[in-house]
């Protein structure tokens, strides 16, 4: 009973993030609508929890958005999944020692990833008449920095605030004896 108990909660996080996301920071001011509130989601369970949560969270968060959506059926979903397996992998493979440089650098990859991946899925899905390649866009390079900008600034706040809950952060630097 609490396991479905600990899933509503999940899925009760991921529909307040897309409704934060959707009605609040994308009708906001523009200096805010680069802030990426489902990303930031999926990011903190992979970081406090583990890969399946992170996938549980980003399969919940892209259904939701794909569903309230006028893009493609599915690219929010495919994006966010496999935007968790590149920073798992990168983290296992190259940034190992878990420490919050190592962190913060993978959620920098996790919003270039994400954006690269998402846009190539529009650009993919869209009929060749009105197909303009996004790597040419001035606004997609402005956004993507901006949106870099934010979730590494949100990001290194949480990890110097919340550094010490998480059990797989390990201390960067050595202690003195």
């Amino acid at each position: 009973m609490q396991r479905y108990l600990r899933y509503i909660f999940y899925v009760i996080i991921a529909v307040s993030g897309a409704i934060w996301q959707l009605a609040g920071i994308n009708s906001g001011a523009s200096i805010y609508r680069h802030i990426n509130i489902i990303l930031l989601l999926v990011l903190i369970f992979w970081l406090a929890f583990d890969l399946r949560r992170g996938l549980i969270m980003a399969v919940v968060l892209g259904l939701i958005m794909d569903l309230m959506s006028f893009e493609i059926f599915g690219a929010y979903t495919l994006a966010l999944v496999v935007t968790i397996v590149l920073i798992d992998f990168v983290s296992a493979r190259w940034l190992s020692n878990r420490s919050i440089y190592s962190l913060w650098a993978l959620s920098l990859l996790a919003v270039l990833g994400y954006n690269f991946c998402l846009y190539l899925i529009f650009y993919l899905g869209r009929p060749t008449a009105e197909a303009t390649l996004f790597l040419i866009s001035g606004n997609f390079w402005l956004g993507l920095l901006s949106e870099l900008a934010w979730v590494a600034g949100i990001i290194f706040i949480l990890l110097v605030l919340f550094g010490t809950k998480i059990p797989k952060l390990r201390p960067v630097f050595l202690e003195r004896n």
